[in-house]
């Protein structure tokens, strides 16, 4: 018999209720708490959507504009080029390091500006200095996000 005393059988008994009792709790985790507008995040490895709220909502590229700035004028290279500011990058509102017409930067240095103040000037003056205009900087910008395969991303 595998209980030769009472006394085995009540340390068996006490054992199996521990085990029973103090089981690790598993619990879904609750709903994350953020303050964006959408978030969506994706494992790398498979693929799968770990977490979603509004992915589909279509929002304003803000800082995406920035970052695609900065990838195309790292692609191009030659970031010690210098860069004349143009009177267009002078006249950019908004966020800005009040560049000069006449004045010269290198792309280093405006890459710099773009990134850290958020300055627009600067991004004006780098899409100048690698498109010859901000409007054919767009294009390229496009082409560039179709590369990626941003589906939903378009810059005017």
């Amino acid at each position: 018999m595998i209980f030769k005393n009472n006394r085995n059988l009540w340390l068996f008994i006490f054992v199996f209720f521990l085990v029973i009792l103090f089981q690790p709790k598993a619990e879904a985790a609750s709903a994350a708490d953020i303050s964006a507008k959408a978030a969506i995040l994706i494992d790398e490895d498979s693929g799968r959507v770990l977490f979603a709220e509004n992915a589909e909502q279509r929002l304003p590229e803000a800082s995406l504009t920035k970052i695609m700035t900065a990838l195309l004028v790292i692609e191009n290279g030659d970031l010690d080029k210098n860069v004349v500011i143009s009177k267009n990058a002078e006249e950019t509102g908004e966020s800005s390091i009040w560049l000069e017409e006449g004045e010269v930067l290198s792309r280093n240095e405006l890459l710099y500006a773009l990134m850290l103040p958020s300055a627009n000037d600067a991004a004006v003056a780098l899409a100048e200095s690698v498109a010859g205009s901000e409007q054919l900087f767009v294009s390229q910008m496009n082409d560039r996000a179709r590369e990626l395969n941003l589906q939903n991303t378009h810059f005017a």
